[in-house]
């Protein structure tokens, strides 16, 4: 029987994780990172040998600038890790005439590619990932899904992933604008063993 001190204590399921330090938003104390206005949010000392895999939740509501990417990079010391992200992911849009968009990374510097925002209507996104690896020694796998809005009348959703092909243990991530500036939140949940 699952006791009611088990279920407080994070005993099972997915488990809220609090950074250590954050460049560029704020920890609400409890692990929940709103930014505003920023190009890029770093978290650092999230991850540790205390969980294997992770899930992300990010949730933008604005782009203050140029439509571009939403980028992901692995970070260890307090610095990003800058090449071998590989990166896919297939969408669809609900355009009049719908079409499926495609977007491949094959290696990239940049970081992986998990959402796009558009600058017309100030969009917004929501993104799920869930990560293996992360602070073991060994590549790195990322899978994704979001929604958001990339104009008035177009709503985008799409699935993917991704492998940072670096055997090193990574302690952080960094979200990354391509262009102009993003407001949200994230968060970090560790699943129990």
């Amino acid at each position: 029987m699952t006791k009611a001190r088990d279920l407080a204590n994070g005993g099972f399921g997915l488990v809220l994780v609090k950074p250590s330090s954050v460049v560029g938003g704020t920890d609400n104390g409890k692990g929940t990172v709103t930014f505003s206005a920023q190009s890029s949010i770093s978290l650092n000392n999230v991850f540790s040998s205390t969980y294997v895999n992770y899930k992300i939740i990010v949730n933008l509501t604005d782009n203050s600038s140029n439509d571009g990417d939403i980028l992901l990079k692995w970070r260890n010391g307090g610095s990003d890790s800058s090449s071998n992200y590989y990166t896919s992911y297939t969408g669809i849009n609900t355009l009049a005439s719908p079409s499926v968009i495609n977007k491949t990374q094959d290696p990239a510097t940049a970081g992986h590619a998990i959402g796009k925002m558009d600058n017309s209507t100030k969009n917004s996104q929501h993104i799920i990932l869930d990560i293996g690896n992360v602070f073991l020694s060994n590549f790195t796998r990322t899978v994704f899904s979001g929604f958001g809005s990339t104009d008035a009348s177009n709503l985008f959703s799409y699935n993917g992933g991704g492998n940072h092909q670096v055997s090193q243990s990574y302690d952080g991530l960094t979200l990354i604008s391509e262009n102009g500036n993003i407001t949200g939140t994230i968060t970090v949940y560790g699943y129990n063993k």
